[in-house]
């Protein structure tokens, strides 16, 4: 029996086929998984079944049985024959590659004969003719049909040649896919494919070849997750450039199922009568690329038929999301352009020519605000300006969630104030709903955009646990140093098995990867979704998870330990510290309320240790204003000291103190928080083996209190000692520890009060100096550094220093500093006369000042600079 699928795809290359004519016993142990009832032999490779018919085809008989069919041995006849046609096949090589070279094109006077798999049947090659090393290539038949310029061929049937059709210009094959009225923004991409195609310089002759002369076809490719406008800015590419073009072809690339059908009726439209009705889809796909490779084509003026020698030709490739998939199908010659669309990176993979692209990132919240006004129709609305900006932040400035968003306000009829109370009370409920037809044509809703339920077990655990960590920077240790131990069902243990899930992840845009530092990102929006798909018990099932896998990288150090307040531990810890802080976002009334069993220990465990360096301050002090922890802490320190009389304990409980005071001092209970700074100096004092400079911190706390109740000569009284011990022990330029940096800081302060302003200013860089160096640019307390240092420079009237050394632009982890820096700098922008973009910061800074004091309803103009330091913790101030 022959094998049809050689037979149909008529191949033009020498074939080697084998077969034995000796049968072979079935008790042969290596043939064990044959066996059957009987033992008869067996023949297990006949002539018919290894018999290809290939057009050169050489067929060899071997008297040997199946097992020893590869034993040839130097004196055998087959090994002559071997050695014949492999000669043979190396002689005539040259010659074989010259003949391959030189095939006519589409667009030359001779032409292939196109056959479907309908008409192979009828072929005039004889069905038993096999080509052996014996037939020169000279007797093999070559493709000898012609075709005509112009466009008055006609077929001949399948047995004869056929002529070719010249296409009338412009050509549109775009299938269902319409313009977008209401397309917004991607300018720069746009205009970024124009570069890559050559268009800004009206040059469209593609890539060429200087071996063979041939053209190759520029590529672009659109990457990104679904919903962020991939296809929606191709089709406005493709429109918006039509007339850039002769021929436009668009076709959807998801599915090969799609992909076959698709070229079929694209060869019958290019070939016209010359394409048989029943070709097959190969040899539709085949001749399609060949096309490409020379189109032919006229257009038509006053009736007469013009030829078109310089076509151009664009293709797009909608959805290409499996790589294996697009390759059998992408033109690989021709003077064209192909854009092709796909959440697969391939950009960063370098894939297959595809090495050209953008991937598409969200909106920022003013672009995607400016969107969500002009879709919903709300640009009038009183405060629609701040309200869209807030609604697209929110939305992370997610294309398809703001189109969606927006049509819901319309359907509905929302106000963006009705639109954000809806979004606050149910947020699921707006992700799952699909706004009526006319407002929007995307078939996915926000929940359903990425096909979640399509990701292997293993691919979902692991976005899990991503949805409930910091979306922008997670670092990779942390989701595979302790995998082995967590309990959480299906998360991949092993390291092979979360490249696979991370991978999985990757290709389907939910999660990018930055190489160089070994982190993850996700777009806010997805973990939303996924959140939103977890019951409560799941839920806990994750951040248990998450619990064991911090706990892991934690740069654990004990309150005795004198290496604490260290710069190496600064950025160590500080890696981890936005994913802590999101589990206290996420669970800070779970945790509070004692509702997890085993895994609530170690994350409270991770709050208390890191408060001394104020790490953590922040997600303490946005839920509670953390005395009765405090109060808890020194009850159960006291009660240690009473029955085992440990150092340690006795300073863990001096630094309990220090916590106290620092609660009491956000509570304006100042007296108190004196006292307890006291009594945290004098208990360090007592410890006979305490490690060197283990007050300091309580020092500073108490100076910079008194320096908040404006009694800046205590302050100075307070922490003038522990600056001397400091400096003459590390030096006036320590870079080793942040206290050196907090006591020039708060001396700065201390100077600013006594109105000595140099100093203050010299306080202030050499505190900022030590910061960035021990703890880096972007922690805040390097953020609170540079809004001091700010405020010097904008005292003595260098506003334009103050911007250039980035002051307002830090990022600290707390939102009241960075609403009170933003305010800053809105004022400056203003005093510089920049009315636009100090209107955009100061919306971002009240935005941030609406959810740290929901009930303080004053506009911006209102305010003063006490009402933003009021809402920082007083430390920071």
């Amino acid at each position: 029996m022959s094998c049809r699928s050689f037979e149909d795809l008529q191949l033009d290359i020498p074939i080697l086929s084998v077969h034995e004519t000796r049968e072979t016993k079935s008790w042969d142990s290596r043939l064990s998984n044959l066996r059957k009832k009987t033992n008869a032999p067996k023949m297990l490779l006949t002539r018919d079944m290894v018999m290809t018919r290939a057009r050169r085809e050489s067929l060899f008989e071997v008297d040997k049985a199946h097992m020893d069919l590869c034993d040839i041995q130097e004196l055998e006849p087959l090994y002559d024959q071997l050695t014949s046609f492999f000669s043979t096949f190396v002689h005539h090589a040259p010659k074989n590659v010259q003949y391959a070279l030189h095939q006519p094109s589409f667009g030359a006077t001779t032409s292939i004969r196109l056959k479907t798999s309908s008409s192979i049947a009828s072929s005039d090659y004889p069905d038993d003719k096999i080509y052996t090393p014996k037939t020169d290539s000279d007797e093999i038949p070559t493709h000898t049909c012609s075709v005509e310029s112009g466009h008055s061929g006609e077929a001949e049937g399948d047995s004869g040649p056929v002529s070719r059709q010249s296409l009338e210009l412009p050509f549109l094959h775009t299938g269902s896919i319409t313009r977008n009225p209401r397309f917004y923004g991607r300018t720069q991409a746009l205009e970024q494919i124009d570069s890559a195609f050559d268009l800004t310089n009206e040059r469209m002759k593609g890539n060429s070849d200087s071996n063979d002369g041939s053209v190759v076809p520029k590529t672009y490719v659109l990457c990104g997750m679904a919903g962020i406008g991939k296809t929606e800015t191709a089709s406005e590419y493709l429109y918006s450039r039509l007339h850039k073009f002769n021929v436009v072809i668009w076709v959807y690339a998801d599915t090969e199922r799609k992909l076959g059908p698709q070229f079929v009726t694209l060869a019958k439209e290019l070939g016209g009568h010359a394409i048989s009705d029943t070709i097959d889809e190969v040899s539709a796909r085949e001749f399609v690329s060949g096309w490409l490779a020379d189109p032919v084509g006229h257009r038509v003026e006053r009736g007469k038929s013009i030829k078109v020698d310089d076509i151009k030709w664009l293709m797009v490739f909608d959805n290409a999301d499996d790589p294996e998939l697009l390759y059998d199908w992408l033109p690989s010659q021709g003077p064209g352009s192909i854009l092709v669309t796909g959440k697969y990176p391939y950009v960063k993979e370098n894939a297959y020519r595809l090495d050209h692209g953008i991937d598409l990132e969200p909106f920022t919240s003013g672009a995607g605000g400016d969107m969500l006004q002009r879709l919903s129709g709300r640009q009038d609305e009183a405060g629609a300006t701040e309200a869209s900006m807030r609604i697209s932040d929110t939305l992370g400035g997610h294309p398809l969630a703001l189109s969606q968003m927006s049509a819901i306000i319309r359907e509905h009829h929302l106000t963006f104030q009705d639109f954000e109370d809806w979004y606050q009370e149910d947020a699921k409920e707006l992700y799952d709903l699909r706004a009526g037809g006319r407002w929007t044509n995307y078939q996915h809703t926000v929940a359903t955009a990425w096909a979640l339920e399509h990701l292997s077990e293993k691919a979902r655990a692991l976005l899990d646990v991503l949805s409930l960590l910091d979306p922008d920077r997670i670092p990779e240790e942390i989701l595979m140093d302790a995998a082995k131990d967590v309990k959480l069902s299906n998360y991949p243990a092993k390291k092979h098995i979360y490249f696979k899930a991370r991978t999985e992840l990757i290709h389907a845009s939910l999660i990018k990867r930055n190489m160089a530092t070994n982190e993850l990102q996700i777009h806010r929006l997805v973990q939303q979704v996924v959140r939103q798909r977890m019951d409560q018990k799941h839920l806990h099932d994750v951040y248990s998870a998450i619990a064991v896998l911090l706990s892991e990288v934690w740069p654990f150090v004990s309150g005795t330990d004198p290496t604490r307040n260290q710069a190496w531990r600064i950025p160590v810890a500080e890696r981890y510290v936005p994913q802590i802080c999101k589990l206290e976002e996420h669970f800070g009334i779970d945790i509070n309320s004692n509702r997890f069993q085993g895994t609530a220990e170690r994350v409270t465990h991770w709050l208390g240790e890191a408060h001394h360096s104020l790490s953590l301050t922040a997600c303490l002090t946005k839920s509670s204003d953390g005395l009765e922890d405090a109060e808890l802490w020194q009850r159960l320190l006291n009660s240690r000291i009473e029955k085992y009389g440990l150092t340690s304990d006795k300073l863990a409980l001096a630094t309990a103190y220090n916590q106290m005071g620092i609660c009491q001092s956000n509570k304006e209970q100042f007296a108190d928080a004196v006292a307890n700074f006291d009594k945290s100096v004098m208990t360090y004092n007592s410890v006979a083996d305490a490690p060197q400079f283990s007050a300091t911190f309580p020092a500073i706390s108490q100076s910079m209190l008194h320096c908040l109740m404006h009694r800046y000569n205590e302050a100075e009284q307070a922490l003038r000692p522990f600056q001397e011990e400091h400096e003459s022990v590390l030096g006036k330029d320590d870079k080793t520890t942040t206290r050196s940096g907090l006591i020039w800081r708060t001396m700065g302060d201390i100077r600013n009060g006594q109105h000595r302003y140099e100093e203050a200013l010299s306080y202030h860089t050499r505190a900022l100096d030590n910061l960035k160096a021990t703890c880096g640019e972007k922690h805040y307390f390097t953020g609170d550094c540079f809004y001091s240092l700010g405020k010097d420079l904008l005292r003595q009237g260098k506003q334009e220093e103050a911007i250039a050394i980035d002051v307002f632009t830090s990022a600290p982890h707390r939102e009241s500093q960075a609403a009170r820096a933003l305010w800053q700098k809105g004022r400056v922008l203003k005093e510089f006369g920049d009315e636009l973009q100090s209107k955009q910061v100061f919306g971002k800074a009240m935005e941030l000042r609406r959810k740290l004091a929901p009930k303080d309803a004053r506009k911006i103009d209102d305010l003063e600079e006490d009402d933003w330091t009021k809402l920082i913790i007083y430390w920071s101030r």
